[in-house]
This record gives structure tokens, sequence and C-alpha cells, in this order.
């Protein structure tokens, strides 16, 4: 029956609401966007995402999936799980609550109150409640134990890097490795462990949230680099892996999960010293609201400090809500860039 075509489930039985479209479906939409061949697709269901269209009859509903503009890869499927609505009407880098340096979080809850009208925040794809999260590479021109490669990760999945894990490893490395609710005990949330890999990734998050502006450029350009060095790594063992094979000897089988088993297992252990040192790189660079850059030529400290300050947007808030309490009451103030800066690099002898 023709009519038996048009019946929605999901209208009967799981209505849209705000929330549903704002803070679940907005999420799909903005990775959609990024990679639909559909190059109106973003504008086409924006007021949909926003939650602004649901009175309309009939509601024009966001697909459940599109043609995608070409065969993505591994760097177009993470940049998508790096999304913080950037550039579209639901960015949160500009407002109030962004801060300083133009952070996308808040602080949850999702939704809140103020004078008895309820509001919301937006939850982007990057976010700090994330666990874990992983992208599924799969290889049909492989062997089964080496045709899926899990790449995987701890925390925001903007953030984090992610290692690869061959689908026929029987092992794991110990930074990602551990006992928890699923083996029926609980999850030692409050244990603070350097070996393990969520701890690291989560000191490498929280810091950026606080000067996202300065930090999260230099963890993007540290993430890629890692993830290319990974690929470059797969498609050199999976020649020697295939030449196992295509020898037909008893066993290759088991040779190539051994070899397999121990890429993967490194990678996580590799991963985790890496990210650990860039977190010290990281703090180092932006410590005390500096930005340290290098300069081989600086016999001091082989570095250039740079006072950056806040950007006009937020010096003008601060103006409004202070008034006068923070104007000079003269032009002949001394600045104290020269004082801090030398402080700061003169410092450096001091480490030694």
């Amino acid at each position: 029956d023709p009519e038996d075509l048009k019946f929605s489930f999901s209208d009967v039985y799981n209505p849209v609401t705000f929330m549903g479209a704002r803070a679940s479906d907005a999420r799909t939409w903005s990775i959609f966007s990024m990679l639909a061949a559909d190059e109106s697709f973003a504008q086409t269901y924006e007021n949909y995402a926003m939650g602004q269209t649901l009175d309309e009859v009939p509601l024009k509903r966001m697909p459940l999936w599109i043609k995608p503009k070409k065969q993505l890869s591994y760097e177009d499927i993470s940049a998508a799980m790096s999304n913080h609505y950037e550039g579209t009407k639901m960015a949160s880098d500009k407002d109030v609550g962004a801060g300083p340096y133009g952070s996308p979080y808040r602080a949850r809850p999702l939704s809140w109150e103020y004078n008895d009208v309820k509001y919301h925040n937006e939850r982007a794809v990057g976010t700090q409640q994330t666990g874990w999260n992983f992208i599924a590479q799969i290889r049909l021109n492989m062997p089964p134990p080496i045709c899926t490669i899990l790449w995987f990760a701890v925390d925001d999945s903007s953030t984090s890097p992610r290692f690869p894990v061959y689908g026929g490893s029987t092992e794991v490395s110990a930074a990602y490795s551990g006992k928890g609710t699923q083996d029926g005990v609980p999850s030692p949330l409050l244990q603070f462990d350097i070996e393990k890999a969520f701890w690291v990734q989560n000191m490498v998050s929280n810091f950026a949230y606080t000067r996202w502006s300065s930090a999260y450029p230099l963890i993007v350009e540290k993430k890629n680099t890692i993830h290319e060095g990974f690929e470059d790594e797969i498609v050199y063992l999976d020649q020697q892996m295939m030449a196992i094979m295509d020898q037909n000897i008893d066993g290759a089988i088991g040779e190539i999960v051994k070899l397999a088993t121990s890429f993967s297992v490194q990678a996580g252990d590799r991963l985790h010293k890496e990210w650990f040192q860039f977190y010290g790189e990281l703090f180092a660079r932006l410590r005390d609201f500096f930005i340290v850059e290098e300069d081989p030529e600086d016999p001091i400290c082989q570095c250039q400090v740079k006072e950056v300050g806040y950007d006009d947007q937020w010096l003008a808030r601060i103006v409004e809500d202070t008034g006068d309490h923070y104007k000079c009451a003269d032009d002949g103030s001394v600045h104290d860039f020269a004082f801090t800066v030398t402080k700061l690099r003169g410092s450096a002898s001091a480490l030694y």
C-alpha cells in the first residue's frame, strides 16, 4: 500500500524535539556538511539542525545518509570527528562563554537556567565528555587478520591522537589497557596514573581548553604528524606481512598475527610516551600566559617570548564591564614588557 510508505516510525514513537535536533542531529549535520557531495547540504538542513523548523508540516527531516564527495580517507574522518561547528551559526568560539582564548567548550550541564528561562550549550562532535573514540578502517584486499585497523584514542576526539591496532592483534599497549566496570570492578577515575593514556591525553586537552586559540593549532599539527607517521609504518608493515602470505607456508597466518600484534602494542607504547613529551612542550611554550617560540639565534634561551594579551573584542568587554577601574591615570606609565620578558628569559639559567 503506497500509504504505508508514508509511515514514519520516528515521528510516531520518538518525534524530534528541539534538543533532539540541536544536541544530537546537529552533530550529524556538521559531519555530513563536511563530507557530502551535495554542496548545498549544510544550508539546506541548517535550520533543521538548529531546531528552528520543527513546527513545519510536513517536516523536512535530514536524511539518514549522504553520498560523499569522494572516497573518504582516514584524514577526512579524523577532521570530521574534530568538529566544533567552526564557521557555522552554532560556533561557540566568539561569545563571552568562549573566554579570552575563543574556546568552543562549556562547563556542564548541557542545559541551564537563568531568571527562570532555560538555555543550553552546544553539543559539538569534539567534546570533553568523550571517554574514548575510534575510527574503523576496513581493507577488503587484505587477509582477514590484517584487513581491519582500529585507530583508537581516549578522551576528546578533537584533541587526542589515535594509534593503529590491527584487527588480528591479540594484545594492546599497557597504556590503554586496564580493568573497569566491564570486568566487574569500579573504574579508577579518582586515581591519577601517569602510565595511562587516559590521564596524559586529558592533561593535554584540559590545558588546551584554557588556551584554545594558542594551543589547539599546535595540537592539530602534532596529531597530523603522528598519524602520517603511523600510516607510513603501516604501508611498510603491510608489505612485509603480505610477502609472508605470498610464500604460502604453514604458520603464515600465525606469523603475521605476531607481527601485527607487536606493531600495535609498540604503537600504543610509543604514542603514550610521545604525547606525554608533547604535553611538556606545550606547557613550556604557553606557560604563564606567554607564547614562547624557538629562536636559535638568541644567546640566552634560544627563544623569543611574546606577550600576546587579549584581542580587541575581549578588551572591549573588560572596559564595558569595569568602566574606568583599570584606566591609567596618566600616559607616563612604564610598560613592563621588557622587565617580564627579560626575567623569563633570564630564568632559563636557573633550570640547570
